[in-house]
């Protein structure tokens, strides 16, 4: 076994950038707000990082545009071949599956050809119109949703009623900050 491990002090080793980025600063006590000065200078800090947060957050938004932008012309190409060659190799794979007659793959050097069907889907194009058809003629296939109305129920518990599996929060104050 090394003795010098054993002996020399644990180090820690230097933050990374991550680390220093995304670490919140120490907090302290020292400052107090207790003065209009003191008051204004916080104000405006917090107005200016607010501003930062706001600018970096629309830059981020444009940049995400940005890139699903480019992600879709840079795909189009691509998409349209893939769109292509299926259109091309279905008929085959169609007409190598109906011979088979056991398998429902195409096995080829390099690619697996399969044709699988996908499960039925029910569209309702005009919801109103298949609800009041349902109801009358089908009332097994409509369905009736329950809800509680949570107007009604923050008046009844501001009122003093007790409802079971349910709380009222009080709103409290927020500190809002505007520049002047």
């Amino acid at each position: 076994m090394n003795m010098q491990l054993l002996t020399k002090p644990a180090t820690r080793p230097d933050p990374s950038i991550e680390e220093i980025i995304l670490s919140a600063p120490p907090a302290t006590t020292d400052f107090r707000v207790d003065t209009p000065d003191k008051a204004s200078w916080a104000a405006r800090k917090l107005l200016d990082a607010e501003s930062r947060i706001t600018r970096r957050t629309a830059l981020a938004k444009e940049y995400k545009g940005r890139i699903d932008s480019w992600l879709e012309r840079a795909n189009m190409e691509d998409a349209e071949s893939v769109d292509y060659l299926k259109g091309i190799l279905r008929p085959y794979a169609e007409l190598a599956v109906a011979t088979q007659r056991t398998s429902r793959s195409v096995h080829l050097p390099g690619a697996v050809l399969s044709l699988r069907k996908k499960p039925d889907r029910v569209d309702v194009t005009e919801p109103d119109i298949a609800i009041s058809y349902c109801e009358t003629e089908h009332p097994e296939a409509v369905v009736i949703k329950k809800d509680v109305s949570k107007s009604v129920l923050k008046a009844l518990l501001s009122h003093g009623t007790d409802i079971p599996g349910c709380r009222l929060e009080f709103g409290r104050d927020e500190l809002y900050v505007k520049p002047e």
